[in-house]
């Protein structure tokens, strides 16, 4: 316990340090973690026996380039002219490198793995795009650190109240722990957290209700997607990086998912 506690408490303060040391250590942060989170993932398909596969290696890459683009703030021709390439050079690659056919082709597996993982870990740029911009008076650094807590408040509700009150399971076949009574407690700590933190920051009352609302939401469905993926790889870890946490995707899955959704809100909203 003590070891887990110490090394959440680590990685809290490298990411409030990065945040605030500006766009480019954060932006350079976020594709390291992207990349060693495909590294994560990649090995994971490796290890499983329920479903071995070698993804796609150009598509795997496609999470930490597209990071780094976001980083870069490049123009859109740049990014659909790179990700044609990479579309492009995937073709050709798996074309040569497919030695048979058969009915499970092993050709698609390797593509729609690659293209999950690539897709999955893309989402980092969203951290990016959040930290970069500002709202109102708010700061990016603000904007991120906000979204950020909020997700952390909607995990810490969801895992107290569920243990203290939780009597109906909230998806047995995905994380058994996980209770109905918890995920109510997470939505509503997410929603009252986000109103006066986002107030506090300088987003308006409303913004931030909707920003906490699709961190207890959409912030949770993260986390089950995640036990999706390892009960479907029949693991009980992605990885065990972290000591007492698992891997980088346990720790960022309900923000990896809460990130790219408060930045579609944003662009709905013309911020």
């Amino acid at each position: 316990m003590l070891i887990r506690t110490a090394s959440g408490l680590i990685g809290i303060a490298v990411f409030l340090a990065l945040d605030f040391a500006g766009s480019v250590p954060f932006g350079v942060f976020a594709a390291i973690v992207s990349l060693i989170s495909c590294l994560e993932l990649w090995i994971a398909f490796q290890r499983s026996k329920e479903y071995s596969v070698q993804p796609s290696l150009p598509l795997v890459l496609l999470g930490p380039i597209a990071v780094l683009l976001a980083t870069l703030n490049c123009q859109s021709s740049t990014v659909f002219n790179l990700l044609a390439a990479i579309g492009l050079l995937t073709v050709i690659f798996e074309t040569v490198s497919a030695k048979r056919l058969t009915a499970r082709s092993l050709m698609i597996d390797r593509i729609g793995t690659g293209l999950l993982i690539g897709g999955y870990t893309a989402c980092y740029s969203a951290f990016v795009i959040l930290r970069n911009v500002d709202i109102l008076s708010a700061n990016g650094a603000w904007i991120m650190l906000f979204v950020a807590a909020t997700v952390w408040i909607t995990d810490t509700f969801a895992y107290f109240f569920g243990r203290a009150f939780g009597a109906h399971p909230l998806a047995t076949h995905l994380s058994p722990k996980k209770t109905v009574e918890g995920a109510v407690a997470g939505l509503i700590g997410a929603v009252i957290f986000g109103v006066f933190a986002g107030k506090w920051i300088g987003l308006g009352w409303g913004l931030s209700a909707m920003i906490g609302l699709i961190a207890g939401v959409v912030g949770q469905i993260g986390d089950l997607f995640e036990s999706a993926l390892k009960r479907n790889l029949g693991l009980k870890d992605i990885s065990k990086l972290i000591p007492g946490h698992g891997g980088i995707l346990d720790r960022f899955d309900s923000l990896l998912l809460t990130a790219p959704a408060t930045v579609i809100l944003l662009r709905l909203l013309h911020y």
